[in-house]
């Protein structure tokens, strides 16, 4: 039984694959924006707060790969 709900989990995140990644580009870009607003706080400049947040952060690209490679289909 929980080798069907677990490739039932597994169709449906396949499936669901774009919404999820959406969402994590959304996350991920509300954190860069928060750490360049606390950037400005601190006084550095837009395009110095957008480097010094992308340098803390990596960039805000980076994880996609490894974010992707979890939706590799997986044979039972």
């Amino acid at each position: 039984m929980d080798k069907i709900r677990m490739l039932l989990s597994r169709c449906a995140a396949f499936f669901r694959k774009k919404k999820l990644e959406a969402d994590l580009d959304d996350e991920l870009s509300a954190h860069l924006d928060l750490a360049v607003h606390e950037n400005l706080q601190r006084g550095m400049s837009q395009s110095e707060a957008r480097t010094a947040s992308h340098l803390v952060h990596n960039h805000r690209h980076s994880p996609d790969n490894h974010v992707a490679q979890r939706f590799v289909p997986v044979y039972l």
